[in-house]
């Protein structure tokens, strides 16, 4: 499961996301949508942890505590759990 708790993003000192709590099961189908300019790339890059956001709150896979876990290492972890959501 993927899970992330009172997750604040910033980009150049502006607050981009804002208290963002979702859980992810396995097995289930998932489908984030919004206008253009709402947050959904910017909440994909806080989860790989891309470097140029600085973050508040946790993300968790599996119970393990993934915040800040390098982007190279993320993205590998969400590949897999991905085809395994889409089994």
């Amino acid at each position: 499961m993927l899970k992330i708790e009172g997750l604040n993003v910033y980009s150049d000192n502006k607050k981009i996301l804002e208290n963002i709590n979702l859980e992810f099961e396995y097995g289930k189908l998932y489908l984030i949508f919004g206008a253009s300019g709402s947050g959904k790339t910017t909440l994909a890059k806080a989860i790989l942890n891309d470097e140029s956001l600085k973050k508040e709150g946790k993300i968790f896979l599996d119970n393990i505590d993934i915040t800040n876990e390098k982007t190279e290492n993320t993205s590998n972890i969400y590949f897999i759990l991905f085809r395994i959501l889409l089994k």
